[in-house]
């Protein structure tokens, strides 16, 4: 009997079909698919996802599914555009919030996270115009590719990325 040494790696996302294809290429550095095996994926880390906001004109949001499919498809672009639907109960007592350019902060990168938050969106975002919908992947231009998001949109690296944009960019 042969001794093989384990090789783990913790991931929130399971492998795209191109990193699969990779591990099990004959012709790749290693050929690792011989050497190992094929790749056994079972889920072991979860990440949280959180909808980070920076809107002096409230304390605190809880957004509904409904909002979220609305700012992430790109149909709503000002923060007046919310509205009671758009939250849990309930909403905000200032409604309608005052106008303000709504800046879409999303990873850049490919990430856990991302993967995460689509495969949320294309599980609660069954009612979007033009049956439309969002696809889940860890690149968020993929998630969202069969929509326009907004010119001011921002793209970061990272979640300390984000959390920066975020901070930084009033209506983010």
């Amino acid at each position: 009997t042969s001794i093989v040494d384990p090789h783990f790696v913790g991931s929130d996302a399971p492998m795209s079909q191109n990193e699969f294809n990779w591990f099990g290429n004959g012709t790749n550095l290693g050929n690792k698919a011989t050497k190992y095996g094929q790749p056994s994926q079972f889920p072991a880390v979860v990440g949280s996802v959180a909808i980070a906001y920076n809107n002096p004109d409230v304390a605190s949001l809880d957004f509904a599914d409904a909002g979220l499919c609305r700012i992430f498809s790109g149909q709503v672009t000002n923060w007046n555009q919310l509205t009671a639907s758009d939250f849990n109960t309930p909403p905000p007592a200032q409604l309608p919030l005052s106008s303000r350019p709504l800046v879409l902060v999303y990873r850049g990168d490919g990430s856990g996270t991302t993967f995460s938050l689509a495969n949320h969106l294309s599980t609660v975002c069954t009612s979007l115009p033009s049956g439309k919908f969002f696809q889940t992947d860890q690149s968020f231009a993929t998630v969202a590719a069969q929509f326009t998001l907004p010119t001011n949109a921002v793209a970061a690296s990272g979640n300390p990325g984000v959390v920066s944009a975020i901070s930084n960019t009033g209506g983010a």
